[in-house]
């Protein structure tokens, strides 16, 4: 019996037979860092680990968490039992790393994000469990995540019908092995490992062939009248590695238009995972996703435009539907299809480059209203040709920014008040709803005032939610974070201490690089409360 079965079996005896028994001290792994929760993975060889995303006054989290901790001693005692096999179980308070919370993309609470860890893979596999939070369905879920469930073993020509069937949208790759081939099964579990979070993989001997032989089918989700990949078929060749096989079948693989899901999510943006630097974004409206026969057109127009740039650059393109899945991507360039006037040809053209740092973000500047995509093939002509203009996610600039010492920073003013400013600056990041942010809200607007007559530096508050900023330079893993940068340099010094007055100023104090502002402020630790 597989040792994950055997797991399971185990601790559903246990948690049945532990109904009524004393409670014990927790095995629910509490992180409260993102650095925690980096060493628990890095630390894991083998296994998975269970992210359960909660609030302190959600009611849901509350009926979950006796049956999450009950879960977590049954998966502790069984692993004694058996210890090849790794479930761990950890909670995580998002509304104390919101930062964190963003990153895994929680939207509501309880959110349980599944990680399966691989000793060969370098990031863990990542996946939202959306089932019933009951006892038995969560343990089911969270031992068959340790089971190699992207494999399947067939056996005869019905097997196969239903596996393409089952397999229409998401795509997979049927190893077909000649009866005479001796290393078939090491090499096809070889290539299934490497694919298994792009493809599922499926292995059937088939008297017929000589030579063994991969077919690939490309995912063509239903719905969207998208051309599907080709597809092809590669003869195994025992004197390539999986390794140099896997780029090949992923290549035939990926169709040229994808709709982005949260199953493809990893597979554009995941740079282990990725075949192409530049990713291209058409945001359709509702009515296009609704009805996706009334934009046709629209969507037949930007298959062709795919093929046209992709027969000159690794890039990738996608189809970006209006729904929850991808509220995300609009979040962050902030559209809106007014109710009044978008259309089911009515879409947003974006263009990311996620693999570079800083990451490049491109959104043509008009909205395109019709199957004519000639001014969106000027646009990737400038981003291509250097020309274009970066998109910044920015509130308006306030006409006057600075008031009572503390100056109001936006997206399209960070670089100039921030990263290239004269004077020293200290910034602060916070998030609209964040309680420790309004706690430090106070301490912050009496040190910019009492410190409004050093001229040499500017104290600055920044809306993280509503504003971007190069999340390269300044790593955010809460709010409120604070960074000093120093007059004349681009490389910030992160505040890692309590967030009170004496503290602020000493940190001031240590890292200004204009000597009138260190000499001024350490004024201010001496007991005057303005300058």
């Amino acid at each position: 019996m597989p040792p994950s079965l055997t797991l399971l079996t185990l601790a559903l005896a246990l948690l049945a037979a532990a109904v009524g028994t004393a409670a014990k001290e927790s095995n629910v792994v509490t992180i409260t860092s993102e650095e925690q929760l980096e060493s628990l993975t890095s630390s894991t060889a083998d296994g998975v680990i269970v992210l359960e995303f909660y609030a302190p006054w959600c009611g849901h989290c509350k009926q979950l968490a006796p049956i999450y901790e009950e879960m977590a001693d049954e998966f502790a005692d069984a692993s004694e039992l058996e210890p090849s096999a790794s479930i761990v179980l950890t909670k995580i308070d998002a509304t104390q790393l919101p930062g964190l919370a963003s990153e895994y993309n929680v939207k509501g609470y309880p959110t349980i994000i599944i990680l399966r860890v691989r000793e060969e893979s370098s990031a863990p596999t990542r996946s939202v469990y959306k089932g019933d939070r009951g006892a038995v369905e969560l343990m089911t879920a969270f031992v068959a995540a340790s089971m190699d469930r992207h494999i399947s073993l067939l056996d005869s020509p019905a097997d196969i019908a239903a596996w393409r069937r089952d397999h229409t949208d998401s795509g997979g790759a049927i190893y077909v092995a000649a009866p005479s081939s001796s290393a078939a099964i090491d090499t096809f579990y070889a290539l299934a490992d490497g694919l298994a979070r792009r493809l599922d993989s499926a292995f059937v001997v088939d008297p017929s062939v000589a030579q063994d032989v991969v077919t690939v089918m490309p995912p063509h989700p239903s719905g969207f009248p998208l051309p599907p990949g080709d597809g092809d078929a590669f003869v195994v060749d025992s004197r390539l590695s999986p390794d140099v096989m896997i780029p090949q079948i992923l290549a035939a693989a990926l169709p040229p238009v994808v709709v982005l899901a949260g199953e493809n999510y990893d597979l554009l943006y995941d740079p282990m995972l990725a075949n192409h630097d530049t990713v291209v974004l058409l945001v359709i409206s509702p009515e296009a996703t609704a009805t996706p026969e009334a934009a046709t057109d629209l969507l037949v127009a930007f298959s062709a435009f795919a093929d046209q740039f992709r027969a000159r650059h690794p890039w990738q393109f996608a189809l970006v539907p209006h729904n929850d899945e991808t509220s995300s991507v609009r979040s962050r360039y902030a559209l809106d299809f007014p109710s009044d006037t978008a259309g089911p040809l009515d879409a947003f053209l974006i263009v990311e480059t996620p693999f570079t740092e800083p990451k490049g973000k491109y959104l043509m500047p008009e909205r395109i209203h019709s199957a004519d995509l000639s001014d969106a093939s000027s646009f990737l002509r400038d981003i291509v040709n250097g020309a274009a203009v970066p998109f910044i996610k920015s509130e308006p600039a306030p006409r006057r920014a600075t008031k009572r010492g503390l100056t109001t920073v936006v997206g399209s003013t960070f670089e100039k008040l921030v990263l290239k400013s004269t004077r020293d600056v200290l910034v602060v990041f916070t998030i609209p709803g964040c309680k420790y942010c309004a706690q430090f809200d106070d301490i912050l607007k009496s040190f910019a005032y009492d410190a409004r007559r050093v001229k040499s530096l500017i104290v600055a508050k920044f809306n993280a939610g509503a504003n971007d900023f190069p999340t390269h330079l300044f790593r955010i893993s809460g709010y409120p974070s604070i960074f000093f940068v120093p007059a004349g340099s681009s490389v910030p010094h992160k505040f890692d201490g309590p967030r009170n007055r004496p503290m602020l100023i000493d940190f001031v104090a240590t890292h200004a690089r204009n000597p009138s502002t260190a000499k001024k402020i350490a004024k201010l630790a001496e007991g005057h409360d303005e300058l």
